[in-house]
């Protein structure tokens, strides 16, 4: 959902897209789970709001990741913080088509890539944020701020 999504099912429309561009909206876990394991790489390039907002914490790169699939996201707010460019996914300028074409396109050409890109943001997605390690991260923080 979000401020642009008029306007992409207006695009949609306009493009005769519809049988093929589905905009799922807001979904239960469950239902994102089974949506990820279906899919063969995760897309979602964020552009700044019309407010200038961004996507501040990136869970859903980290989701994506943790099933094993690449990443094409945007340079911008947390998909930087959560995807290896280059490593586990391509990072793009916002409002660069081609260079989202181009990544995309390198991963529907490159299933040998895009099997490597997956596993290893696989084991990114479970090192950095298993429940054991943030735990460890949180207690580590913890004791720095009351002093110990």
């Amino acid at each position: 959902d979000g401020e642009y999504r008029k306007e992409l099912e207006r695009e949609i429309l306009a493009n005769d897209l519809a049988s093929s561009v589905h905009l799922l909206g807001a979904m239960r876990p469950e239902e994102i789970l089974r949506e990820l394991r279906q899919a063969d790489i995760f897309a979602l390039t964020c552009v700044p709001g019309k407010a200038g907002g961004i996507e501040g914490q990136g869970v859903v790169y980290a989701e994506a990741q943790s099933v094993g699939l690449p990443v094409v996201a945007s340079r911008i707010g947390g998909a930087e913080e959560s995807v290896l460019d280059g490593k586990t996914g391509i990072l793009c300028e916002p409002w660069n088509i081609d260079e989202i074409f181009e990544a995309l396109v390198f991963f529907i050409k490159n299933p040998i890539e895009r099997e490597s890109y997956g596993l290893a943001g696989r084991l990114y997605a479970l090192e950095k944020y298993s429940l054991r390690n943030m735990h460890l991260k949180f207690r580590k923080l913890y004791l720095e701020c009351v002093g110990n």
